[in-house]
This record gives structure tokens, C-alpha cells and sequence, in this order.
């Protein structure tokens, strides 16, 4: 399986969703990360299902 990683400030960016979620619901927190997770994972395994985006 291929990894991805992430840059400190997207993470401090899923923190900070997370922690906003989490104050009214941390189970949804919890399945809001999960989800991410999955899909990065899927992007990483099939690169070409996304377009790209100019930075």
C-alpha cells in the first residue's frame, strides 16, 4: 500500500475541524477524520480519479 503524508499545517487544519466538531459531537468528529482518511488513502492507490488543482 502506498502512504501519503501530510503537511503541518493540513493536519493542524483536520485538528482544528475536529475540535470544532468534536464540541457537539465526537462521534461525528471521529467519522468526519475517518472519512478523510479513507479518501486519501484512495487517492493515493488511484491517483487519477482526481483532477488536478494549480497551487
Amino acid at each position: 500500500m502506498k502512504s501519503y503524508r501530510l503537511t503541518q499545517l493540513a493536519q493542524a487544519d483536520i485538528d482544528s475541524a475536529w475540535l470544532y466538531i468534536a464540541k457537539d459531537r465526537p462521534s461525528a468528529a471521529d467519522r468526519f477524520v475517518e472519512r478523510l482518511r479513507r479518501h486519501f488513502e484512495l487517492l493515493t492507490e488511484n491517483p487519477l480519479t482526481a483532477r488536478l488543482v494549480p497551487t
